[in-house]
């Protein structure tokens, strides 16, 4: 583990700007202010990465920064004579530097023990089998969406920003992306909204998911956006996120699922002028969950309307960890926000403030329903329609959480986190659907199990993007990998596979939190002096969760232990303890199904950053788990 900061670190850090962020700042902007760099601006003395606008935001940044960021990049001292400038690891753990071969074995006998405690970290990793636990349909997922292009920073680098373009430079080329495992929209949604204004392409997505109630979802609400209005827009953002609709939002809903459920693909194509295409076993698949929500008698004020909000209340009420979680995150959000969020848990409302107030929410949104958790679906083996459709949204699954905070609250500050949410939905949905209507965005879906997805790309499209979501957490690094390799765009040196691993920290103890009950506290006592007053939450110190924490614990070293498992265990040659196979070493990780890893270890990403700052976003209040890797043909 890295040093402890020194007391008087703590007292420069007091100032934070609310838009700060780590590792994910875009690149020509100040890490701490996230304003825009000019000149006199100044670098991290130590990383020579972390780039300031000022002095004062570089002091203000020291707590952070110097907590992960800066020691993974920086120089590392020797083992054993501390000196700074150590170039060499031990091979077997990965974890500690030295000046020299003549330093590593003055060191061996200190650093016996603890290199073998690091060797079976890897070996642990590696035995474990993957588990998949069949779940509810992901409608929202418990992440928020990223730009998976990114362009200022890739392809369009280099080209006029927003602010400088009287000489009318462009961004001209076409992209394709493919999400296998897509889940919800917010990935596809994000990127659309992300484009610089510059950009004049067109983006082609193929969405693919072995869910039929979630590609169901997806499928409504883009055939929705084909045919929206701006004055539309609010209403489909409420279908897509409210548990409780308008007559207006209900009739709008009804009517394109009794749309969807007379068409078939070919007419689906034509009605939506090309840029929606779903495959005919996928769409007749599709068409069992479009009959299940079609139902008139979906009133609030009828039978299954209250059903529909008493499941809702019981998967609350019946979930402990639900119960604890829920509450303590309305204490941990910002004071301001913390009435709107009780309130979306009491009733499931993401809408506009006028929709708020009176009673003009009379029917329930059957989207919020579909499977019963644990019950499996594969095409052609059952039809959607057969099964009893309930309430099956996870309960950590929160609507407004798949936006990032920051986006939102640049958009619309208010106290109200669902009205926040509500808007800037809308205004994602405005820029999709324009682009619809332009035939700049193409959108391709089918249902299948991504491992057989290529035969099913009859078009053999190469892609600019592949995000994965957190595949690896339930396949083979390798599978993945070789999967989805051969559809990376060979020309363009930009492309890359994007991997998230969400379950990664419980895979070895002390990988989440230190076990050390001072050096939490330490950790906690960084957290808390770096918030910005405005975020402050309803907790204090001695009660706040160890969460907070977690961006200033340098869990590198488990990280990468963490994949060496994971790669000795794609390599087939430890099936059994007692063998002694050849650990992997930092060289052999980054080489994977073909591709390369872009070395997080000695750089920022160049698409979505490696992991992002939880503090930074009180509403999102992600675990700060998530890990994406970036994987590449050849260095750009």
């Amino acid at each position: 583990m890295q040093p402890l900061l020194p007391e008087r670190i703590f007292l420069n850090c007091l100032y934070r700007n609310r838009f700060s962020q780590t590792m994910d700042v875009k690149e020509g902007f100040c890490w701490r202010c996230n304003l825009k760099l000019r000149k006199g601006m100044v670098i991290c003395d130590s990383c020579k990465i972390a780039q300031y606008c000022s002095q004062k935001c570089k002091e203000a940044d020291q707590l952070r920064h110097k907590s992960v960021e800066c020691p993974t990049w920086s120089t590392k001292p020797c083992g054993n004579c501390q000196n700074i400038g150590a170039k060499y690891q031990c091979a077997d753990c990965l974890t500690t530097n030295y000046c020299n071969g003549d330093c590593q074995k003055r060191h061996w006998k200190r650093h016996k023990p603890v290199c073998q405690i690091w060797k079976e970290r890897v070996k642990q990793t590696a035995l474990r089998s993957l588990i998949y636990i069949q779940d509810f349909p992901y409608y929202f997922s418990n992440s928020f969406a990223n730009d998976l292009l990114n362009l200022e920073s890739n392809e369009g680098k280099g080209s006029l920003s927003s602010a400088d373009l009287s000489n009318n430079d462009k961004i001209t080329s076409d992209f394709s992306i493919l999400i296998p495992a897509c889940g919800d929209l917010r990935q596809m949604i994000q990127t659309v909204y992300s484009l610089p204004v510059n950009f004049t392409g067109s983006l082609k997505f193929v969405l693919n998911d072995i869910d039929p109630f979630v590609m169901a979802r997806n499928v409504l609400l883009l055939y929705m956006f084909s045919s929206s209005k701006d004055d539309t827009a609010p209403i489909i953002s409420s279908i897509w996120l409210s548990l409780l609709l308008s007559e207006e939002e209900y009739s709008l809903l009804q009517d394109s699922l009794k749309n969807l459920t007379e068409m078939d693909s070919m007419h689906l194509k034509k009605r939506t002028n090309g840029v929606l295409e779903v495959s005919e076993r996928s769409y007749n698949t599709l068409r069992g969950v479009w009959l299940g929500w079609k139902n008139p008698e979906v009133g609030i004020w009828t039978h299954f309307g209250d059903f529909i909000r008493n499941q809702r209340n019981v998967m609350f009420a019946l979930d402990p960890l639900a119960v604890e979680s829920t509450n303590g995150y309305i204490e941990q959000v910002p004071k301001r926000h913390a009435p709107s969020i009780r309130k979306w848990m009491e009733d499931g409302v993401i809408a506009s403030g006028d929709k708020r107030l009176g009673n003009t929410l009379r029917y329930c949104n059957p989207t919020f329903t579909g499977r019963q958790l644990g019950e499996s679906f594969r095409p052609g083996e059952s039809i959607p329609h057969d099964f009893v459709f309930q309430y099956c949204v996870r309960c950590d699954c929160i609507p407004f959480q798949m936006w990032d905070y920051l986006d939102m609250i640049q958009h619309i500050d208010c106290d109200s986190v669902t009205e926040m949410c509500h808007a800037f939905t809308t205004d994602c949905v405005i820029k999709a659907t324009k682009m619809m209507n332009e035939k700049r965005l193409i959108i391709k879906t089918f249902i299948e199990d991504f491992l057989n997805i290529e035969s099913f790309l009859t078009d053999s499209p190469q892609f600019d993007r592949i995000f994965t979501s957190n595949l690896i957490d339930y396949h083979h690094v390798g599978t993945v990998l070789g999967t989805l390799e051969p559809l990376l765009n060979k020309e363009n040196p930009h492309a890359v596979i994007l991997t998230e691993t969400f379950n990664w920290q419980a895979e070895m103890e002390g990988a989440d939190l230190p076990t050390d009950e001072e050096v939490q506290w330490t950790l906690l006592l960084r957290a808390d002096m770096d918030v910005d007053p405005t975020m402050k939450r309803f907790l204090p110190l001695k009660d706040m969760n160890y969460s907070f924490s977690r961006e200033y614990y340098n869990n590198m070293d488990y990280f990468i232990s963490y994949l060496r498992g994971r790669k000795l265990n794609d390599s087939c040659k430890f099936q059994h303890e007692g063998t002694k196979p050849k650990l992997p070493t930092w060289s052999d990780v980054k080489k994977w199904g073909g591709l390369h890893l872009r070395d997080f270890r000695a750089g920022r990403h160049k698409v979505v950053p490696f992991c992002r700052r939880v503090n930074a976003r009180a509403v999102n209040m992600q675990g700060g788990s998530v890990r994406t890797l970036e994987w590449y043909r050849k260095e750009v």
